[in-house]
């Protein structure tokens, strides 16, 4: 009876010996695992700091073409005014010369 007993007693101290080495490999595998849950958190935040970056560029660029947009199509109505101007100018000189022409011409020389 006692070495039934002893021999119970081995075979759980071999089990008990099993269960506490999985035990250390589960928890080394576990730090393993929160180790790089922590480097892919880390990265995480270094991508999203990236896109924060970037979309701040984006809107920054945005508002640069925007602006340009802007005074080109100021400039382009500020030189169409100009060309209608000169356009008129021209035109009012060319009647004012035709009406001269037209006066000397109906002068008897």
């Amino acid at each position: 009876e006692n070495d039934q007993l002893r021999l119970e007693h081995q075979a759980m101290q071999l089990k008990l010996n099993a269960v506490e080495q999985n035990l250390i490999q589960l928890s080394a595998a576990s730090a393993n695992k929160e180790g790089e849950i922590n480097e892919l958190r880390f990265n995480e935040g270094l991508m999203k700091e990236e896109i924060r970056t970037l979309q701040e560029s984006i809107q920054s660029m945005q508002m640069r073409i925007d602006q340009g947009a802007n005074a080109k199509s100021e400039e382009m109505i500020f030189l169409q005014g100009q060309l209608e101007n000169e356009a008129k100018s021209k035109a009012e000189m060319q009647g004012e010369i035709q009406t001269d022409e037209g006066i000397s011409c109906a002068r008897p020389g």
